[in-house]
């Protein structure tokens, strides 16, 4: 998560809860909770709570002690240094229930401090599993079988994925990987 000072911006406020704990709290509630994207700090008791979906915009500027907290990754899983909080489209995806969550931030560029959250969810078939990969797109991997023989060619197991509406493809990541051994 990052913390930055800042605020909901969005014209009809969204969905949040409203909970009456200590701001640190507030986060570390968040953090660990997968339904959470933000929260927004009223005071150094109360904050809003905002679940995946619920927060469109918000904007990194001084508000007199209001911070907001984004569960985002950012590049090299460091601070930024300067504005703007992210140059590009960032992104946070969560698997849940084999549903992969995508959360992207970007820069609103006609205003320089104003961000836009936007929310998608990868639903796969049945006997597969979401994994993004470059530039956050989603590859449903699953694991067919052949009958008889156990071993057989490129060709074969082209069509054998094709046959389930597949494409063969092979790991590009460690994940991947472990999944396939699993």
């Amino acid at each position: 998560m990052i913390r930055i000072s800042g605020r909901p911006t969005s014209s009809q406020y969204p969905t949040f809860e409203t909970i009456d704990i200590p701001w640190d709290k507030c986060i570390v509630k968040c953090r660990t909770d997968i339904n959470c994207s933000a929260v927004f700090k009223i005071s150094d008791i109360r904050c809003h709570y905002y679940l995946f979906g619920s927060l469109s915009t918000f904007e990194q500027v001084d508000f007199a002690g209001r911070e907001i907290a984004l569960k985002i990754q950012l590049p090299g899983n460091k601070c930024p240094t300067s504005n703007p909080l992210v140059s590009g489209p960032t992104y946070l995806t969560q698997t849940i229930n084999n549903q992969l969550y995508k959360t992207t931030v970007t820069l609103d560029s006609s205003s320089g401090h104003s961000y836009n959250v936007t929310y998608s969810v990868y639903t796969c078939p049945n006997n597969t599993k979401p994994f993004p990969r470059v530039d956050y797109l989603v590859n449903c991997i699953g694991l067919f079988f052949f009958d008889a023989p156990r071993c057989n060619n490129y060709t074969q197991a082209s069509a054998l994925c094709k046959a389930q509406n597949g494409t063969l493809t092979g790991p590009a990541n460690a994940d991947e990987y472990e999944y396939i051994q699993g």
